[in-house]
């Protein structure tokens, strides 16, 4: 491309926000509409692209403010109409010529601000309906024709800032699904986005009635009805302005939920919650906290009804801002981790409680590092160091410029704590808002993935197997404040992706990507991704086609989501050293009957070294003209 814009385009001096194209004078070139600072600015072609100003009376009044636009033939009279977002909605009629009316009083009343306009047949009538994206809520309008509309169903909520995500398989279909809760929104809600399995996420249902029943954190899902399917336990407001208490909505085994019969437990202050078999008899309790008040243990009898149960832990008052049920002791039941943040979110002491095995807690914080506080936000488990026994990483605040917001915690004796994360955990000079840990390079050890509050990217924090930890970038996003973060294999190929508050980056440790759209006579693409940096020799990969068909289970190599019957094995293609990426063109022949045709391509990894060869995830598309 070369810059032809001088002696072609009106000069201008202000910002665009949106430009659309289209003939919309009907003399066989192509205009351009700019949606500028000032209002609409209509230029039109002279057939050789050179472009002036049409006149102001072209346009109607109230064309400014707008930052979406989109051409379209909306009455069917063979000229395109113009569509319009920003500050508002609105419609424009054109006549034939170029010249634009408005016709926006078919609109529904109250639409919100928008930022972005598509168009297309969305209910197979023949004619083109909008959808508008919006900060709070989505908008789909189905053209009735005359230039009238009615609402739709949008698809999702507009994308925001959400609380903690979390990923578990709510529909028993085997693949990982989505719930988030919109915590900056008024009331709360949250929102359920089930998995194709091949890592796209589609809304499912969202809280009906958030006005009744707003959800905020702490929110957890675990099956605790013993059906197989995980439910969810949620903070929620009785009433205007009343208490926090605990909420339970059962789940179908649909990922739909219900809420159970019943009040909720009443609590002050909610503000941490953990779950997990405190007495041994196999079903799911609760352990609650709140800033300045014991810590409550709540027994399930085994079908999803709980009893408040008194004497099983210490009775004096914490300033509790964090829960953490965990085998510590491997004794086969769970310990209890209390973090602490006093009201001003000053330092407080971290406790360490043992079970007896029957849901009896005695406090034994002598072994966690005497004397230690920090304002902690959360605490994980898991071993470290790889010597069998359970460490501890905490989640604080930092105060001082100086401050660790991830402190380690090694175990190096049966029970007792010592903290270790000068020498081992890098120095991170922001806050963060999550934590996770998993086995996110598939060596065998556990990795940290930590989320920033602001204005610095998600950072991998890779384990060597002995507990030294060095920073790897892995999220070129910076994601909003809120949030948190979450790991699960998504995408069905074997290894564990990242999913924030606003972006689910794909882990490219074995990855398949098409970049492009397939399209009739032209090179169709794919890029294999294989352990960037670590892989331990020269990876290979033999890319698949075929038509998508089901997930078929192959022994030591994950999932086949092509049918074996259409499968079409390509040349092998090598990855550089240590891994990497490579791209593998396949030329599509120039036959328009082609178009329409669906395809899927994955896969077979070799990553060198010792590390087994697995399947990809899989791309489906099809073929364009």
């Amino acid at each position: 491309f070369r810059d032809a814009t001088g002696g072609r385009l009106p000069s201008a001096d202000t910002w665009t926000g949106d430009v659309a194209v289209g003939d919309v004078d009907r003399d066989g070139d192509v205009d351009a509409i700019f949606a500028e600072a000032w209002g609409l600015n209509l230029l039109l072609n002279d057939g050789v692209g050179r472009f002036t100003r049409a006149p102001s009376a072209n346009l109607p009044a109230d064309a400014g403010n707008a930052t979406a636009l989109a051409l379209q033939d909306l009455d069917g009279d063979g000229d395109l109409d113009l569509a319009l977002g920003g500050l508002g909605v609105r419609i424009h009629r054109n006549e034939g010529s170029g010249r634009f009316v408005s016709v926006s009083s078919g609109l529904p009343a109250g639409l919100p601000g928008t930022r972005a306009v598509a168009a297309g047949d969305l209910d197979g009538d023949g004619d083109v309906d909008l959808v508008f994206a919006s900060w709070y809520q989505d908008v789909v309008l189905l053209n009735a024709g005359s230039f009238a509309f009615a609402h739709g169903t949008a698809p999702h909520p507009a994308s925001r800032p959400v609380g903690l995500p979390l990923l578990q398989d709510l529909d028993r279909d085997g693949a990982l699904d989505l719930l988030v809760v919109e915590s900056d929104v008024s009331p709360p809600a949250w929102s359920v986005f089930r998995n194709d399995g091949r890592g796209g996420f589609g809304l499912y249902a969202r809280n009906p009635k958030p006005a009744r029943d707003p959800t905020w954190p702490p929110i957890r899902l675990a099956d605790v009805d013993g059906d197989g399917d995980p439910d969810l336990l949620h903070a929620s407001r009785s009433g205007s302005g009343g208490p926090l208490g605990l909420r339970l909505h059962v789940n179908d085994g649909a990922a739909g939920f219900t809420q159970a019969p019943g009040g909720m437990v009443p609590h002050v202050d909610l503000l941490a919650l953990a779950v997990a078999d405190l007495d041994g008899d196999r079903d799911l309790d609760v352990v609650v906290g709140e800033p300045g008040r014991p810590l409550e243990c709540l027994v399930n009898d085994g079908s999803g009804i709980f009893a408040a149960r008194a004497g099983v832990v210490p009775p004096e008052p914490m300033f509790t801002s964090a829960l953490l049920l965990a085998d510590l002791d491997l004794d086969g039941d769970s310990d209890l981790v209390v973090g602490q943040a006093r009201p001003t979110l000053l330092p407080h002491p971290t406790k360490l409680f043992w079970n007896d095995g029957n849901g009896v807690f005695t406090e034994n914080s002598s072994q966690l590092m005497p004397g230690l506080a920090t304002a902690t936000q959360d605490v994980l488990a898991g071993d470290l160091d790889g010597d069998g026994d359970q460490d501890l990483v905490l989640h604080a605040w930092r105060h001082e410029p100086g401050d660790r917001p991830l402190l380690c915690f090694l175990q190096t004796a049966p029970g007792h704590f010592t903290e270790s994360t000068g020498q081992r955990v890098p120095a991170l000079s922001f806050d963060l808002r999550g934590v996770a840990i998993a086995d996110v390079d598939e060596d065998g050890d556990l990795d940290l993935v930590a989320q920033p509050v602001a204005g610095q990217t998600v950072t991998l924090l890779v384990n060597d197997g002995r507990g030294y930890f060095s920073s790897v970038q892995v999220a070129a996003q910076r994601p909003h404040s809120t949030g948190g973060v979450a790991l699960g294999d998504v995408d069905g190929d074997g290894d564990l992706d990242l999913v924030t508050s606003t972006s689910w980056p794909r882990n490219l440790h074995r990855h398949l990507h098409a970049p492009y759209l397939a399209l009739v006579g032209r090179p169709f693409v794919l890029e294999i991704h294989s352990m960037p940096g670590y892989a331990p020799g020269t990876p290979l990969a033999i890319p698949l086609l075929g038509r998508a068909g089901g997930d078929l289970p192959v022994p030591g190599l994950g999932n086949l989501g092509l049918d074996p019957r259409t499968l079409i094995v390509l040349p092998p293609a090598s990855l550089p050293p240590g891994g990497g990426m490579a791209s593998v063109a396949l030329q599509i022949p120039n036959l328009p009957a082609l178009a329409g045709v669906p395809f899927a391509a994955q896969a077979l990894m070799f990553p060198g070294g010792r590390t087994p060869a697995r399947f990809t995830n899989m791309v489906g598309t099809r073929i364009w003209r």
